[in-house]
């Protein structure tokens, strides 16, 4: 089994919570090179992780022969132009989410991993949470009939606790806006659980609370599929605060399913006074990965970008999919914006 040696370019927050650790517990693996431009948390990470290159810029990360696959973990705006890049030196790539904050950057992205025949991997988790694979297959059975609507419901508290080293994404121009950035792993849940596209997408949202500037801290969402299904979602942004406080539901002709905080499941039959039901054996992550929280499903992302890195082969969530992600979200910031229906067809 050949060392798959890796650099993380962006080495703040989500690398440092989620992307180290998941890598350092793979075997056949090294971390070879880091790369950020604040020299202080590249020094911080350096001094925990010992990679024998720490630099601040990020094509000197992708000069270096000796690694193989990089991690891009930069703001949202900076990642098409750090994967065409990486693709075009070779190396296979594992990209944060939102894949970026255009169609056409996600296109561009498509473009240069096939023209050099590397892997794109975008880091979507949930897509690998054995709790949502759970709730997949429940829906895939027929348990409820065809999805005919979805909802999700985020509620929390983000704005005025923020680090300041994530202060980029309070900008439109560099997180894509707040359905973009935030909702990308929710709106991907509901395209792939309705299994059909979007067609167009109606959404009112503001800035109530958040004395931040420009993306907005609310927003009410619908989405209409093109096999007829619809979607809708609820972002609040300045509520109590807990890191994971999030439902999904789906409903179709003979029940629903409701799921919350990746722990509970319940099925609803029948009609009138139908009490729920918890399915049996609910998918939790094996232990040695229970301390992953939020991030659930993050070691399975990266266990598959490592078996696609060595073996080929398509992951499950590849850049295809992290593009449909964001389609909804960008058409709703239109949508907010513009006070209409946007054809997702307009953001293509």
């Amino acid at each position: 089994m050949r060392t798959v040696r890796y650099g993380i370019i962006g080495t703040a927050n989500i690398a440092n919570s989620t992307h180290i650790p998941c890598i350092q517990r793979m075997a056949g693996t090294e971390i070879v090179a880091l790369c950020d431009v604040d020299a202080a948390a590249l020094a911080k990470t350096r001094a925990r992780v010992g990679a024998p290159a720490a630099v601040r810029d990020y094509r000197e990360v992708l000069a270096l022969e000796e690694v193989d696959a990089v991690v891009v973990a930069t703001p949202n705006d900076t990642h098409a132009a750090i994967v065409v890049d990486a693709c075009a030196h070779g190396k296979h790539v594992l990209c944060e989410k939102p894949m970026a904050i255009s169609a056409a950057d996600c296109d561009r992205m498509i473009a240069a991993a096939e023209a050099a025949g590397t892997v794109l991997q975008i880091a979507q988790p949930y897509r690998y949470s054995p709790f949502y694979r759970q709730l997949a297959d429940l829906l895939a059975s027929g348990a409820i009939g065809a999805v005919e609507m979805m909802w999700t419901k985020e509620f929390m508290r983000w704005g005025d606790v923020a680090p300041s080293n994530r202060a980029w994404r309070m900008y439109q121009g560099r997180s894509g806006g707040a359905l973009v950035e935030k909702n990308c792993h929710h709106l991907d849940l509901m395209n792939w659980m309705i299994g059909a596209r979007p067609v167009k997408v109606c959404a009112f949202g503001g800035k109530n609370c958040f004395h931040q500037p420009e993306i907005i801290d609310n927003a009410a969402l619908i989405c209409e599929y093109d096999n007829g299904a619809r979607a809708m979602l609820l972002l609040a942004l300045f509520t109590s605060w807990h890191m994971i406080d999030l439902e999904v539901g789906a409903a179709g002709e003979r029940g629903r399913v409701e799921a919350y905080d990746q722990a509970e499941l319940y099925l609803f039959h029948g009609g009138q006074g139908d009490a729920r039901r918890r399915p049996d054996n609910i998918a939790r992550p094996p232990a040695s990965e229970e301390d992953e929280g939020f991030h659930s499903g993050a070691h399975a992302m990266h266990r598959d970008f490592l078996r696609c890195v060595r073996d080929g082969g398509r992951p499950f969530c590849d850049a295809r999919v992290g593009k449909d992600s964001i389609l909804i979200g960008l058409a709703g910031e239109r949508s907010i914006r513009e006070g209409r229906v946007v054809e997702i067809a307009e953001i293509l």
